[in-house]
């Protein structure tokens, strides 16, 4: 046997014979002594003489000793979820694939050893999103917003039962979005701007009793406005403006009494502004400019007394601006430039319009802008 065998396990059985794991009654009968009775520190298998065998027997019993920690039922989750987005260049992905509890793995929230939060905003992440996260059956917040991912959103994520924030924006997510989102009841927040998603908007979406935020502006979404999105009774947020949608706005959305974001515009819509909108009447912004609509501007658009911006710029409507307007007192933000709409001039309405800070628009009597 080599010499440095048998120095470094004599060693490793001077340290074991003081520890008291090591020196149980059936360790010290089989790894201390030998038949005789005689101490050979060393040869941990009894068989009169210390080589590789003695090595494999200590470090089975070392493992044994010190066991290596217990994993976290998703620890196999989160490495899929690792190799899938590049993680070696992620810009943190401090304790990550370690034996760490992975609540201390950078971005991951953790309960008992089950993952409920995966926040890796901004992080490098590159390539795409596993589907194997549809199995973190506790988690309740997952983004990935402002990274580099790729490929289409994952339909497994619809299992996520008790998620109630998905964030997804700013990367360059492609394909449609999954229906089976749909099945998250617990849904509060959806957020896919900034992305090329494309297709429809699922009509399912309009299941999400709970949601009060969604955010798909800046995609290449087709298609209607699903009027069934008008049950989202407790949605405050709805960003649908820079995609590719068309048809008239249902007037169902003047049902979505909680609503006080509506950024629509920036999309192909056709027809009248529905009166229905004037019911909004907790609306604090209004954007439906950048689009196709025609007609004129409702006068019971002062029903939305809370208004603080109101944009109707570069659209197909006409005529003067309806007098009724004044009553939005605060108002800051007007822009209607770009489209055949106009501020009239008498001393009333003008006296309004000084009062609002940031206006883009033509008096009805000049083509000369009153831009500030």
């Amino acid at each position: 046997m080599r010499p440095t065998l048998y120095i470094l396990l004599s060693v490793v059985a001077l340290y074991a014979s003081a520890n008291p794991i090591f020196t149980s009654e059936a360790r010290s009968t089989q790894a201390f002594t030998n038949s005789a009775g005689a101490c050979n520190p060393g040869d941990f298998d009894g068989d009169y003489d210390i080589d590789f065998a003695d090595f494999v027997a200590f470090a089975s019993a070392f493992g044994t000793m010190y066991p290596r920690p217990v994993r976290s039922a998703d620890y196999e989750v989160l490495a899929s979820l690792y190799n899938a987005t590049d993680g070696p260049n992620w810009i943190n992905s401090a304790n990550w694939l370690t034996d760490n509890d992975v609540s201390t793995w950078h971005g991951i929230t953790a309960t008992n050893g089950r993952v409920t939060g995966i926040i890796l905003e901004g992080n490098n992440l590159s390539g795409t999103i596993p589907p194997e996260l549809g199995n973190l059956s506790h988690l309740t917040h997952l983004s990935f917003a402002s990274n580099r991912l790729t490929g289409q959103i994952p339909p497994e994520l619809g299992k996520l039962a008790n998620l109630s924030q998905l964030t997804l924006a700013e990367n360059q997510l492609s394909g449609t979005i999954p229906s089976e989102l749909g099945n998250l009841s617990n849904l509060r927040l959806i957020h896919f701007a900034g992305n090329q998603l494309s297709g429809t908007i699922p009509v399912a979406l309009a299941d999400l009793h709970l949601l009060q935020a969604l955010y798909l502006h800046g995609n290449q979404l087709s298609g209607t406005i699903p009027p069934q999105l008008a049950n989202l009774s407790n949605l405050v947020i709805l960003f649908l403006s820079e995609n590719r949608l068309i048809g008239p706005i249902p007037p169902e959305l003047g049902n979505m009494a909680s609503l006080q974001r509506l950024w629509i515009g920036a999309n192909q819509f056709s027809g009248r502004i529905p009166i229905e909108l004037t019911n909004l009447t907790g609306l604090t912004r209004l954007f439906i400019g950048r689009s196709q609509l025609t007609g004129t501007v409702p006068p019971e658009i002062s029903n939305l007394s809370n208004l603080r911006i109101l944009v109707f710029h570069y659209s197909s409507l006409t005529g003067p601006l309806p007098h009724s307007l004044t009553q939005l007192q605060q108002l800051h933000q007007f822009w209607f430039e770009g489209s055949d709409l106009c501020a009239p001039v008498d001393a009333t309405f003008q006296t309004w319009l000084q009062g609002i800070r940031n206006l883009r628009g033509r008096h009805c009597d000049s083509s000369a802008s009153s831009e500030e």
